[in-house]
Formats: C-alpha cells, sequence, structure tokens
C-alpha cells in the first residue's frame, strides 16, 4: 500500500540514525507498528491526529538509540 512521503521520509530518516548507532532494526521496525496499531486502535480515545502517530512511530523506531550511545562513549543514559 501507498505511505504518503510525509510519513515515510521522516521515518526513513530516524531508521538511518538508528543505522549509525547499529541498533536492532527489526526490533525497533516490531516496537514502532505496535505502537502505530495501539495509537489507531485508541485513536477515538486520545482524538491526536495523525501528525502525533507519525512522532509516536519515530520515537519507537529511535527508542534503543540512546543505549547505543551509552555503549559507544561510557556515557551514562538515563530514562526520564
Amino acid at each position: 500500500h501507498h505511505i504518503p512521503l510525509a510519513r515515510r521520509q521522516p521515518f526513513a530518516y530516524a531508521v538511518e540514525i538508528g543505522r549509525k548507532f547499529d541498533f536492532d532494526e527489526r526490533h525497533a521496525r516490531t516496537v514502532s507498528r505496535h505502537c502505530a496499531e495501539l495509537f489507531r486502535a485508541t485513536k477515538k480515545l486520545h482524538g491526536l491526529g495523525d501528525d502525533a502517530g507519525v512522532l509516536l512511530e519515530i520515537a519507537a523506531i529511535l527508542h534503543d538509540v540512546g543505549q547505543a550511545i551509552s555503549a559507544r562513549t561510557g556515557l551514562i543514559v538515563r530514562h526520564c
């Protein structure tokens, strides 16, 4: 199916960033897919627009990148 450029391009950038940090792409895509499914399934409850869903998918792609940065630099990256 056709994915609009407005969603495809930022998603591709997020994947590119993840690859620079040797992230687990399969896991990240799975998490992103589940987030998108939950977002759509609960849309009537949260009332957020499609842009919020795109941001959620991108955040899901990048959710483990901090761990990769921590491992590379020796810096401790804490979750807030």
